[in-house]
């Protein structure tokens, strides 16, 4: 890439925060309940779902107490699709259970019976919830979906409530979720935009369906385009469900205000089984996901069996095992024996690591630390021989994938950078972070 000469701000050190949130998810919470405990996961911003919020209570007393910012999940996107009410969400109070069903368009009117609204803002005041997710939607159809008029009509009826309820200082974010393919056609973003505009919310929470960590490149640069398009609207944007290169990259572009994943979980969002039948599970089935955890440059994750392979070779070591103690005291050992501890430090360290580099510098930096470091990282792990034909491909695959993306982002680079603004935080905290500090 050619050299650029960069103007510096008049201070030298102008940097914009960079928003981060951490979902806690339904399985692992507990382990990130320990995590904070012994102070490996100071996170300024968190998202809890409804369905298992009552089983957070001291974890998020905790995280409250520390000044973070934390958002209620309603899940009312799940509760009201065929294929997910009857999953994990079910358990939130505002489920239809004792109906067996999923929610329908007359739950969200004021004054339904099931009462959705003020056992939301109920549940808010009593946790001490910054801020509620609204009762959104999956919009199958994007900016043509019949339920957007009601997810507009929901915002107002929550924000009534809310203030009914004494949750006059809870703020609202909007999830704004639908196809990665809707929000590239303008037709749909024109509707959307009309939709959203004049809203009493915060934060614009986007979560795109097929969309995430290990997008591709092509769908990478369209879905980053449409998503900068969105920024007349004026609201900050958070992307839900991304992490890895993909993630920094919306922030180090200035595309989004911040991003949202779990840890070692919910890096990518696919909504497109929602509307068929959910699976019946089979007898014996572990109903927790597998531990992934990341390869340092390659932006893939491997199961645990497959990382001592990849250790195990000649070279192998040396490119996988963690080589900072303060995250890894053991190096190898203390990372397998503690896989959320090991992602969560290098998660929240690959952002503060972004906020350090002044808002002139970090396309620069994304480019010039970031991509070659992972393209240095990929071109050496594609080179080690497993025994394993699958590992191999993965490996060859995973190289190519990011020399494309290296190539691809140095294109982008050239268009306009915009400067979103930053996520609206609900409370002064009082550090030196970068993450959501004010």
């Amino acid at each position: 890439m050619a050299a650029k000469v960069i103007q510096l701000p008049q201070d030298g050190i102008l940097r914009t925060p960079v928003g981060f949130a951490i979902r806690t998810g339904d399985t692992f919470y507990r382990q990130l309940g320990h995590l904070h405990a012994g102070g490996r996961l100071p996170v300024r911003r968190v998202i809890v779902d409804a369905s298992k919020v009552r089983f957070q209570k001291e974890f998020v007393k905790a995280l409250g107490d520390d000044g973070a910012d934390i958002t209620l999940d309603t899940k009312a996107a799940e509760l009201s699709e065929i294929g997910k009410f009857g999953g994990r969400a079910k358990e939130a109070p505002w489920a239809a259970v004792h109906e067996n069903r999923p929610l329908r368009p007359t739950d969200f009117e004021a004054g339904a019976n099931i009462d959705l609204f003020g056992k939301i803002a109920r549940l808010a005041v009593e946790l001490g919830i910054t801020s509620v997710m609204a009762p959104t939607h999956f919009l199958k159809h994007g900016g043509k979906d019949s339920w957007l008029p009601t997810d507009r009509e929901s915002v107002q009826t929550l924000r009534t409530v809310l203030d009914r309820e004494g949750g006059t200082r809870i703020g609202i974010d909007y999830p704004l979720i639908l196809p990665h393919t809707s929000i590239t056609i303008e037709t749909h973003r024109q509707q959307l935009a009309e939709t959203l505009n004049g809203l009493p919310i915060d934060n614009l929470v986007l979560r795109l369906s097929g969309f995430g960590a290990d997008a591709g490149p092509l769908t990478i640069q369209r879905t980053l385009i449409a998503i900068q398009q969105l920024h007349p609207l004026g609201y900050p944007i958070l992307l839900d469900y991304v992490g890895g290169i993909v993630g920094l990259s919306a922030l180090a572009f200035g595309i989004v205000s911040g991003i949202a994943h779990g840890i070692g979980e919910r890096e990518r969002f696919d909504a497109r089984a929602w509307d068929k039948p959910q699976r019946v599970r089979k007898h014996g089935t572990s109903f927790g996901p597998p531990i992934y955890l990341p390869v340092p440059g390659l932006d893939k994750s491997f199961r645990k069996k497959d990382l001592e392979v990849l250790v195990g070779t000649t070279g192998g070591r040396r490119l996988v095992a963690c080589g900072d103690r303060h995250c890894c005291p053991h190096g190898l050992s203390s990372m397998l024996d503690n896989p959320r501890g090991h992602i969560a430090w290098q998660k929240l360290r690959m952002i503060d690591k972004l906020y350090e580099v002044p808002d002139a510098w970090r396309v620069e930096h994304f480019l010039d630390v970031v991509m070659r470091d992972a393209e240095r990282s990929a071109r050496d792990l594609a080179r080690l021989r497993t025994n394993s034909d699958r590992l191999d491909k993965a490996l060859r695959d995973g190289r190519k994938r990011i020399d494309s993306m290296a190539k691809m982002y140095e294109f982008f680079a050239e268009r306009d950078r915009p400067s979103p603004p930053a996520l609206i935080v609900r409370k002064v905290h009082h550090t030196s972070t970068g993450r959501d500090s004010a």
